[in-house]
């Protein structure tokens, strides 16, 4: 199987709040993002990611795939 990253800007992503990985928060579908962002930063360690990505920068060959 063949995959290729495609860049987007930031301002252009948006959440899936229907994405398992933020179920365990029950949220619903009237959250914003904003709110959201917040929850992610204050329960999931989001601030290390983004210190890291920072100071390194993000390498495409580092991500896997599988």
């Amino acid at each position: 199987m063949s995959f290729q990253i495609e860049k987007v800007k930031t301002k252009d992503l948006t959440f899936d709040l229907k994405n398992p990985r933020i179920a365990e928060f029950n949220l619903g579908t009237e959250i914003s993002e904003k709110e959201l962002i917040k929850i992610l930063w204050d329960s999931m360690g989001v601030e290390e990611i983004v210190l890291s990505i920072k100071a390194s920068g993000f390498f495409e060959h580092e991500f896997n795939w599988n």
